[in-house]
């Protein structure tokens, strides 16, 4: 069998499709991947993590702007909707990968700039780094950040310690669904508030 080439996007909102920084992260990440040749396969990961909208995932909204952007879309792309943490979508991506039986070559993962050491991380608790020949963290920064950097450097203890300690592993799904309501009523006040 020969090897593949996979690009995983991690998604980061279930309406990322409508927001330009995100639709840029996700346009960028693509071509990083394409322009190193021969891709094989994309995975869009993400689950339904705004409670407001249990039937939109991440991984729908990373589909639609790929399907926008690339007519006709030439590269296979394979929607994992589960998981509320980057470890839950990347465990699907191992999980997709053996079922498959594929040889990989280079694995890509592609992540905000402030949430990529936590996302290459749990790639390697799961075990991804024992399927891929060579694997490439791939970044783009959003414009919040340099805000977002204080707040991903005080999850990554938490994350570590989810992969040792099904205390801590809880404990991180907990935070993960404060932070995921958190988010949806801001986005509900925005919504509502008056537009100038």
């Amino acid at each position: 069998m020969r090897e593949i080439n996979i690009l995983v996007i991690a998604g980061y909102g279930q309406d990322a499709d409508k927001s330009p920084p995100h639709r840029d992260f996700i346009i960028k990440s693509t071509e990083f991947a394409i322009k190193m040749g021969g891709l094989n396969l994309i995975y869009a990961v993400g689950g339904a993590t705004n409670p407001d909208y249990p039937d939109r995932t991440e991984a729908d909204a990373t589909l639609q702007v790929l399907l926008e952007t690339y007519r006709p879309l030439r590269i296979p792309v394979i929607c994992l909707r589960e998981g509320d943490t980057s470890a839950d979508t990347l465990k699907a991506v191992l999980r997709e990968i053996n079922k498959h039986e594929y040889k990989v070559g280079t694995l890509i993962l592609a992540a905000e700039t402030s949430r990529a050491v936590g996302f290459a991380m749990d790639g390697l608790f799961v075990g991804l780094n024992q399927l891929a020949r060579r694997i490439i963290v791939y970044t783009e920064p959003f414009p919040e950040t340099p805000e977002e950097f204080e707040r991903q450097k005080k999850k990554l203890l938490l994350k570590l310690l989810s992969h040792r300690s099904r205390f801590f592993n809880w404990l991180r799904r907990l935070y993960q669904k404060r932070h995921q309501r958190k988010v949806a009523k801001t986005k509900r006040k925005l919504a509502s508030s008056p537009r100038p």
